[in-house]
């Protein structure tokens, strides 16, 4: 059974957060923040960039197959 949204949204610049009600962030267009960040221009676009996640090892054996094809090579 779908209850709808029972949260009230509220801009943090114009008004407090309502107390004892679920409330819902989202910014007006004169209070959102900024999407540039202080460091962003301290990072270089000319080194690939690489994911952290692990992956399965499935995925694994690919590369790992792949390498040594290439080493061989």
């Amino acid at each position: 059974m779908d209850t709808g949204d029972e949260a009230r949204y509220y801009c943090p610049g114009c008004q407090e957060a309502p107390e004892g009600r679920l409330a819902t962030t989202r910014w007006c267009d004169s209070h959102a923040p900024s999407r540039e960040g202080a460091d962003d221009g301290l990072v270089g676009d000319g080194l690939p960039l690489t994911g952290t996640a692990e992956a399965d090892g499935q995925t694994c054996r690919a590369w790992a197959n792949l390498l040594r094809r290439a080493r061989k090579d």
